[in-house]
């Protein structure tokens, strides 16, 4: 899970990143554009976008496995679902921001 808030600028989650591969979940707090991103994914390609309400705070519940990837976006305002293919069993998750938040909870448990 990942609550974020006071967000300012882009903010980025790089799941399953192995390499040059990963899947990208970004947030922009200019345009409250939350984007799903896996044209970086080794095997599953794609994208899926939408626009959130809020563009200050950020609520992310994230479950993936060794094939599935469900996210709920602020307590189910928006649902993502998608198949995504590690390479690996175990990778990276990296967060970043182009300008600040603050990150009030990041959990990550490895399957």
């Amino acid at each position: 899970s990942l609550k974020a808030n006071e967000i300012e600028g882009l903010l980025t989650l790089r799941l399953a990143e192995i390499d040059q591969h990963f899947v990208e979940i970004r947030f922009d707090s200019a345009t409250g554009v939350f984007k799903l991103d896996r044209s970086h994914a080794l095997h599953q390609q794609g994208s899926r976008e939408c626009t959130l309400s809020n563009r200050d705070s950020l609520d992310l519940q994230i479950f993936f496995d060794r094939s599935i990837l469900e996210i709920f976006v602020n307590n189910g305002e928006e649902v993502f679902s998608g198949r995504v293919f590690p390479a690996q069993l175990h990778s990276n998750t990296t967060v970043t921001s182009s300008k600040s938040c603050i990150i009030k909870e990041l959990i990550r448990y490895d399957y």
